[in-house]
């Protein structure tokens, strides 16, 4: 009889043993799993944050551009002011004026 009790002593602690092994393993994955998530999500986060402010300033620079459509369209005097900067035309009577950082040549 005590061989017995010893015995089924000894496969209880063997099953234990085996059982807390797959409970470590079981929670270092679980572990690994949690920063993994942690991490893409706060990468994603970031991800998204980024494209938003993106999509706001281009948002902005798109209605600054409609606006400037908008004014070549109705006014001749945005479209000769466009035309005078960019290009470089003049009026009949105008002259331009040139600077220099070396005054005297």
């Amino acid at each position: 009889m005590l061989r017995f009790k010893r015995r089924q002593t000894l496969e209880i602690r063997s099953y234990r043993k085996k059982r807390s092994k797959k409970f470590k393993v079981l929670i270092t994955l679980l572990l690994v799993w949690c920063v993994v998530s942690g991490i893409l999500y706060l990468g994603v986060s970031w991800f998204i944050a980024k494209k938003v402010e993106e999509i706001k300033r281009l948002q902005k620079e798109n209605a600054e551009l409609r606006l400037d459509i908008k004014e070549l369209k109705t006014s001749s005097k945005a479209y000769e002011e466009l035309i005078r900067r960019k290009l470089g035309y003049i009026k009949d009577g105008e002259k331009i004026v040139i600077y220099s950082k070396n005054p005297g040549r």
